[in-house]
């Protein structure tokens, strides 16, 4: 068996999990990617969260994003505010595409380490690639791991849009 497909499930077996196990999230993702917060249109305000995608660093948090062309490159900022000391944190961004198994890129990784401890807040750049013209559009969640620990109950659901 190729080493991709077991990634790959190996990936949507472990969010599936999470997101089944909260049904309250599993709302929370629908929303989100609905561009729809308790019914309304609307942003979400970077404050009120811990972990978000932005235009800017540390900006007001985006809904969607739109993927890298052969000719245009599209920069965003996924952000972690932890407000307490951690130790490791990566950012673990899941490309679901139109559906399971549409998006030629399954997932993204960032990783940082401070071994003394930081308790300040993390930015760092992001973005959706060209994939030789397969599309890696449709919803995506950008989810913290700190200290080991994936913190599913501080996702960021957003969508990838042409």
């Amino acid at each position: 068996m190729k080493r991709v497909p077991l990634i790959y499930l190996f990936v949507c077996s472990v969010l599936a999990s999470a997101l089944f196990a909260n049904v309250a999230g599993a709302g929370n993702i629908v929303a989100v990617i609905s561009n729809s917060i308790n019914g309304n249109q609307g942003t979400i305000t970077a404050p009120a969260l811990m972990c978000w995608v932005s235009d800017v660093a540390y900006s007001t948090a985006v809904t969607s994003v739109k993927q890298s062309t052969s000719s245009v490159e599209y920069m965003y900022w996924v952000n972690y505010s932890p407000g307490r000391t951690i130790y490791s944190l990566s950012f673990i961004v899941l490309f679901e595409g139109i559906g399971w198994g549409q998006s030629p890129l399954v997932y993204q990784m960032q990783t940082f380490s401070w071994p003394s401890g930081y308790s300040g807040g993390t930015t760092t750049p992001f973005g959706v690639p060209w994939w030789g013209g397969n599309p890696i559009i449709g919803p995506a969640y950008l989810i913290p791991q700190v200290n080991g620990e994936i913190e599913w109950n501080n996702y960021y659901a957003f969508r990838v849009v042409l």
